[in-house]
């Protein structure tokens, strides 16, 4: 009979989830697994629903997760993994190929599907069948829960992109990267770490010229201009051609103030960081994910060139009132 070994516990921070929470289950490997991503209110039944299965011994050191001492949250991402017996093999195992894959995979889809981005702090491990200590937690070195580049705005998750997160979680879930052979992996491999690294960045200027590094490395090649970049992202990012003029705002004058912030001018305008960093970040979020779905497309070969024959035929498409 399989058994919840593995729990996996997530505060996450400045952050909506809407009248349904996101629930998924699946299979990887002999895992199963499921994913809940959920507000929990403070008080007795909240506590016992996180603690569910937890051995007794670490409901103390976790206590202070609920009541939000020092997280002010009550939403709460849970990984269950289950496994068939026999389970003492997991006596000393502080976690699974499988827990951490599934954690990888989902954390990148929400923050990629989601208004402002996926922030937490730490993420608490419990094993239900260590034999000493069955708590473990993984945290970065800064407190993401301390700041946001977005304001005081609750990050979203709609209910209508729920089936969109399940399909990205596959795509990252699934993917054997080689980096030795596909450009494609070697670039997005850059674009997705320093998509993570964005919300721990006490500053935003520095945020948005990661912004600027990943656009640049997924949508032109080195011998190519960083106006390509741009005219690029917003053919891929459209369905209909009227929606290219709505995008043009967000993207005036974003290489004049990536320059400027790359060297140092004391001139530019920290409120025009501020004030572009969200919509740029949005659109950058969005390209990774269509990037992801046409990735068998591009993928094999020259990755650039790929892109670019995608795009254009994409823009001719449009250009004849089609849709994309």
């Amino acid at each position: 009979m399989e058994k919840v070994v593995f729990r996996s516990i997530t505060p996450v921070f400045r952050f909506g989830v809407g009248e349904r929470p996101f629930v998924y289950e699946g299979r990887l490997g002999e895992a199963r697994y499921r994913i809940e991503l959920a507000k929990i209110e403070a008080g007795p039944a909240g506590f016992a629903y996180l603690m569910e299965n937890v051995p007794e011994e670490v409901h103390d050191r976790l206590i202070s997760i609920h009541l939000a001492k020092h997280t002010a949250t009550d939403v709460f991402l849970i990984i269950d993994v289950f496994y068939p017996p026999p389970y003492d093999r997991f006596f000393k195992q502080s976690g699974s190929n499988e827990l951490g894959q599934i954690e990888r995979a989902i954390f990148d889809a929400l923050r990629l599907h989601t208004t402002f981005g996926f922030t937490y702090y730490k993420t608490y491990e419990v094993n239900m069948f260590h034999e000493q200590t069955p708590l473990w937690l993984s945290s970065p070195l800064t407190k993401p829960y301390l700041f946001s580049h977005f304001g005081h705005q609750k990050s979203m998750l709609i209910e209508q992109n729920h089936q969109a997160v399940v399909n990205t979680f596959h795509q990252l879930l699934e993917h054997k990267w080689d980096n030795d052979k596909y450009t494609f992996d070697r670039v997005m491999q850059l674009a997705m770490s320093y998509h993570r690294t964005l919300s721990k960045l006490e500053n935003v200027e520095h945020a948005f010229l990661l912004l600027m590094v990943i656009l640049q490395a997924l949508f032109t090649s080195k011998d190519e201009e960083f106006s390509s970049a741009i005219g690029r992202i917003k053919w891929l990012n459209i369905n209909r051609r009227e929606e290219r003029g709505k995008l043009n705002p967000i993207w005036e004058n974003v290489r004049d103030l990536r320059n400027d912030i790359a060297h140092g001018d004391p001139n530019y305008s920290i409120q025009v960081v501020k004030e572009k960093y969200p919509q740029v970040y949005q659109q950058v979020s969005k390209a990774i994910i269509r990037l992801w779905a046409i990735k068998d497309e591009i993928r094999e070969g020259d990755y650039y060139d790929n892109l670019k024959k995608h795009i254009d035929g994409k823009e001719r498409e449009l250009k004849r009132g089609g849709e994309g």
